[in-house]
């Protein structure tokens, strides 16, 4: 069972994570049902996550749950 829900995870950062990375600057953004949400940011080898990633998720599991 959890290797089904490692391989799960792994589809989903793949499929849903995206970052765009812009000359001084780079955005981490998730995209969910069709919506694109900035989750984070990143600018000389640090990144910040936006508490917004703790709602998403919340949100991703309980989606994710009902299947």
């Amino acid at each position: 069972m959890q290797l089904f829900g490692n391989k799960l995870v792994d589809d989903f950062v793949q499929n849903s994570v995206v970052v765009d990375n812009y000359y001084l600057f780079s955005l981490t953004k998730i995209k969910w049902q069709g919506k694109e949400q900035i989750i984070g940011g990143g600018a000389f080898k640090q990144i910040w996550l936006s508490p917004k990633i703790d709602e998403k998720a919340d949100e991703i599991i309980a989606a994710l749950k009902k299947i």
